[in-house]
């Protein structure tokens, strides 16, 4: 009996270690029917509790954050602002220097050609100057009465012609104290004058030798210009007048424009500058160097505006005439000028003065006798 008891035990299982099998799994069974398998539940005041100081921070950061964006708003508008602003700067600065260069260009332009004049001023200047010093140091006296000639006075030919009268008061006499007699002696002595009737009848000489159809144009000057009517002319723009008989019967009635006041050469000038087209030649009938012109006092050798003298110097008489044919070296550097000269006793800057002026023109210079043209 004892030997089947050990046979059965080698060949199954031990009844002991099943039991203990089953008695495990039925205790994992039962733990997992115990335990709960929902998630587990928050409370909301837990979660609110939880989430506030979170969404405090959250708060506080928008409101800073549109607080910035209200700053950045309004500088956005401000740097808006100056830049329209910046921008309408910019066009009225351009503006302006559009205006200042403009005016830079049009003050060259100026400078420009008031250096070209004020250097053909020198220049003149310059040659007037040269060959009066050399007049001085090398040529004699001229004889007046065998200097006398119709030679140069014909204008056949030629067009644009000018013929300038002095008719100021020292065109009567060559005698100072003949001249102040005249004067106070009435229209009939000064009508009569020889000196001024010589000079009438050298400007209507000179008249007849134009060509009909020619232009012409006959002006007298004392301390004013006057055209054939008598009525003076003042910073007018000239035009021609034509050579067809309508100013014959003015040209023959001159003696009625009686010698009267002082000289102004350059006011003559100025005038016959004015022409247009310029003058081909010019014939300038005179007696000596003018006395008048504007800006006096400033120039050398003269007496101030306020001095009152009776007589000018020589160096200031030169000075005056100088500044009187300013505007030959500007318009009519190129127009030969004609002098008939008919001196004073006694002046002999005159002659030297005229011969340079015809001399640097390429004219001709007429010192007739007293009784020429009267015979």
């Amino acid at each position: 009996m004892s030997k089947r008891k050990v046979a059965v035990s080698e060949d199954g299982v031990g009844l002991s270690f099943l039991d203990v099998l089953c008695c495990g799994l039925g205790a994992a069974i039962l733990l997992l029917l115990i335990v709960k398998h929902e998630q587990p539940a928050v409370n909301s005041e837990v979660l609110d509790l939880m989430a506030s100081s979170e969404v405090g921070k959250l708060q506080s950061e928008v409101e800073r954050l549109s607080s910035d964006r209200a700053n950045l708003e309004v500088e956005l508008e401000a740097l808006a602002a100056d830049k329209i602003q910046l921008i309408e700067a910019a066009r009225v600065r351009g503006q302006y220097l559009t205006d200042k260069e403009a005016n830079i260009q049009k003050v060259k332009a100026a400078l420009n050609t008031e250096l070209a004049r004020m250097k053909g001023l020198k220049e003149f200047d310059v040659q007037l100057a040269r060959q009066l010093t050399q007049e001085q140091e090398s040529r004699s006296e001229p004889d007046l009465k065998a200097a006398g000639a119709l030679d140069g006075i014909n204008y056949s030919g030629l067009d644009k012609v000018v013929i300038l009268l002095d008719v100021s008061a020292s065109m009567l006499h060559w005698s100072l104290v003949e001249i102040f007699r005249i004067q106070v002696s009435g229209a009939a002595a000064i009508n009569s004058a020889p000196k001024w009737n010589q000079a009438r009848l050298s400007a209507q000489f000179a008249y007849k030798t134009i060509d009909r159809n020619a232009r012409f144009k006959l002006l007298m000057y004392s301390e004013e210009v006057y055209n054939l009517e008598g009525n003076s002319i003042d910073q007018e723009v000239l035009s021609w007048d034509k050579k067809d008989g309508r100013h014959d019967a003015l040209v023959e009635d001159l003696v009625s424009h009686g010698p009267k006041r002082g000289t102004n050469l350059k006011k003559a000038i100025d005038a016959a500058n004015s022409l247009i087209p310029k003058p081909a030649r010019i014939l300038l009938i005179t007696d000596g160097l003018p006395g008048k012109v504007d800006g006096r006092g400033k120039l050398k050798g003269c007496p101030r505006e306020q001095q009152k003298v009776s007589t000018l110097t020589s160096e200031c008489r030169v000075s005056v005439a100088m500044k009187s044919v300013e505007a030959m070296a500007e318009g009519l550097s190129e127009v030969p000028v004609d002098v008939v000269l008919l001196p004073l006793d006694g002046d002999s800057e005159a002659i030297r003065f005229y011969s340079i002026v015809s001399g640097v023109t390429a004219g001709k210079l007429l010192t007739p006798a007293v009784d020429w043209l009267l015979k």
